[in-house]
């Protein structure tokens, strides 16, 4: 559990990405974050993850710092990292349901 009461961001992810694919809502202007350059100065970014998207995202992990893989923005692939203290939401793309 998070110290809120709610739980962990990660337990969160992993059982929504069981289900499909979840939009990872973050602050691509805190500390670790490695998104692409146009994007670090906005307060806001959400990105689409899943085991089965279309392309695939085939090095996608989700561990105890937070969440990294391989994304595609305007074609172009860019290794990112979200670290969990960025992630203020997380949301299924199959029934709205998330923290």
């Amino acid at each position: 559990m998070e110290p809120s009461g709610l739980p962990l961001k990660k337990d969160v992810l992993d059982e929504l990405l069981a289900r499909g694919s979840a939009r990872i809502f973050l602050d691509p202007r805190r500390p670790g974050v490695v998104v692409p350059k146009s994007f670090t100065n906005q307060a806001e970014l959400v990105l689409r993850v899943g085991y089965s998207l279309k392309p695939a995202i085939v090095d996608l992990q989700v561990d105890d710092e937070g969440v990294s893989c391989t994304l595609s923005f305007n074609r172009t692939p860019c290794w990112c990292k979200l670290p969990w203290a960025a992630v203020f939401a997380v949301v299924s793309d199959v029934g709205s349901r998330g923290v």
